[in-house]
Formats: C-alpha cells, sequence, structure tokens
C-alpha cells in the first residue's frame, strides 16, 4: 500500500505545476481536497466480507489519497505570495507548512 501511495504521489508531484496552471491556486486545492475525501470514503467504507472486495478498495484508496496530497501541500508558498504582502510570507508560509505537520501529528494521537 505504501508503494501505491508514494508511486501516485510521485506522479501528482510532477504534475502539480501543470494542475495548478491549468486550474488556478483554489480549484487545485479544492480538487485535492476532493480527491482526498474520495479516496478516505472508498478505503473505509464500511465492513466487507468480501476479502477482494476490500482489497482493490483499500488499493484505490490509497491510490487516490496519494494523488491528493501534493495538491494542497505543495501550493503554501504560491497561497502565500498570492494572500499576504511581502514582508509577512515567509511567516505565512512557515505557518502553513508547519500546520500540516501538526495535524498529522494530531492524527497520530488522536486517531483510531
Amino acid at each position: 500500500l505504501v508503494t501505491i501511495f508514494l508511486g501516485a504521489n510521485a506522479v501528482a508531484s510532477a504534475m502539480e505545476p501543470a494542475i495548478l496552471g491549468r486550474l488556478g491556486l483554489r480549484r487545485t486545492v479544492v480538487f485535492g481536497a476532493a480527491l482526498l475525501m474520495i479516496g478516505s470514503i472508498i478505503k473505509s467504507g464500511g465492513n466487507s466480507e468480501d476479502d477482494e472486495d476490500m482489497t482493490w478498495r483499500l488499493y484505490l484508496g490509497f491510490f487516490l489519497v496519494g494523488l491528493s496530497q501534493p495538491l494542497y501541500q505543495c501550493t503554501p508558498a504560491l497561497l502565500s505570495a498570492s494572500w499576504f504582502p511581502e514582508n509577512e510570507r515567509t511567516m505565512a508560509t512557515g505557518v502553513a507548512l508547519n500546520s500540516n505537520q501538526l495535524g498529522i501529528g494530531c492524527a497520530f494521537v488522536f486517531g483510531t
């Protein structure tokens, strides 16, 4: 599953600049969030008696989540350049990047 996730992540990282250029900042982040939501729903969507059904759902879910991450994790610098004046961009980018790490840490502490 990690290989599927990282492979999809590498593909999406390479495609992220083209997607960002075509969709713009807002639509790219919303598209990434939608992929994350759909992938999470697919991989955690209920209990299945059929092991094959659960296997393909896990692979597809991890693939979609892997595709989603570069679409919103590679954009904090562009986001701060769009929203903040030049003297606040470094702080805004730092807060955005560290908030992501804080969210990951909270998921480990408070997750199931």
